[in-house]
């Protein structure tokens, strides 16, 4: 059987897509077509990065010029939108979530992001959230995870100066940020320490102004 070509995954992810936002669908049916759906696009991603090392080498060969890997990803993938949401739920805190990898990563800082440089905050690295989540602002009913009133502070895009397992270090554009700070640019460091090699740490990190931030949303 030959394997399906792009277009071909393309059509069956929206058709896993339409499946999964059906009504009536029940969860052993939504398991199998989400495992279908991530096997997918590992496939693609898989064929993408195949297609990335001839560009590569045909660019070395040709012209001398070699892009970085995460420079013609980002290309393809813009993956850079950011949220900050004030979160009225059982304490105040502020939900800022980066777009990685399809995902929103996603923190909780009780005290919001630090206005002084000079200071930390605390950050607790929490479950990753779907992108329309993004977009998310309302009422949380009772007796569900994170009840409580929901609202956007912040929504922009975002540049990565580095991420790792344990430090993540980000420039965020957003249009608050833009109406108190001239550059429209905020700079925020966050890194755990302590950490499971591997994998974004999980648990409590600390997160810090870099020199380029504006003022934050912060008790």
């Amino acid at each position: 059987m030959a394997e399906p070509n792009f277009q071909e995954q393309l059509e069956r992810l929206e058709e896993i897509v339409r499946r999964l936002e059906a009504p009536d669908l029940d969860l052993d049916a939504a398991l199998k077509l989400f495992e279908e759906g991530v096997e997918r696009l590992r496939q693609a991603r898989e064929r993408l990065t195949a297609a990335e090392a001839k560009v590569r080498q045909v660019l070395a060969t040709h012209a001398g010029i070699v892009f970085s890997r995460e420079a013609l990803l980002s290309k393809i993938w813009r993956g850079d939108t950011f949220v900050i949401q004030q979160h009225h739920a059982r304490s105040l805190h502020w939900d800022l979530r980066l777009e990685r990898d399809g995902v929103l990563v996603s923190w909780a800082v009780p005290r919001g992001l630090p206005k002084d440089p000079a200071r930390n905050h605390l950050a607790v690295h929490t479950e990753d959230h779907p992108m329309e989540y993004a977009d998310f602002h309302g009422e949380i009913p009772a007796g569900e995870y994170g009840a409580g009133r929901m609202t956007i502070y912040d929504k922009g895009t975002y540049t990565t100066e580095k991420w790792r397992d344990r430090e993540v270090i980000v420039v965020l554009r957003g249009e608050h940020v833009q109406r108190e700070h001239a550059r429209g640019e905020g700079g925020l460091a966050i890194h755990a320490p302590n950490h499971s090699p591997g994998r974004l740490s999980s648990g409590h990190w600390i997160c810090a102004r870099s020199s380029c931030c504006a003022r934050w949303p912060s008790r």
